[in-house]
């Protein structure tokens, strides 16, 4: 799929230890999340920012804005 050169994409990757990545993708038609392990890879979206923003938000209250680490952390 070709972009217009005047099209902004933002993405940002988190990379833990293991060498796993989080990838965050955004344009103006939403936002892909991209999970890589090995070979492995799987991406979801788009997503609308406004709808991840929630989900991301109410994960954060509902898990306690002081916890730390991922799951089993």
């Amino acid at each position: 799929m070709s972009r217009p050169e005047n099209e902004l994409v933002t993405a940002t990757e988190l990379t833990d230890p293991d060498g796993d990545a989080l990838t965050i993708t955004s344009d103006r038609a939403g936002t892909w999340i991209t999970g890589s392990s090995g070979g492995d890879e799987v991406t979801v979206g788009p997503f609308p920012m406004g709808v991840l923003r929630a989900a991301l938000t109410q994960q954060r209250l509902s898990s306690g804005s002081s916890r730390r680490g991922g799951p089993g952390r």
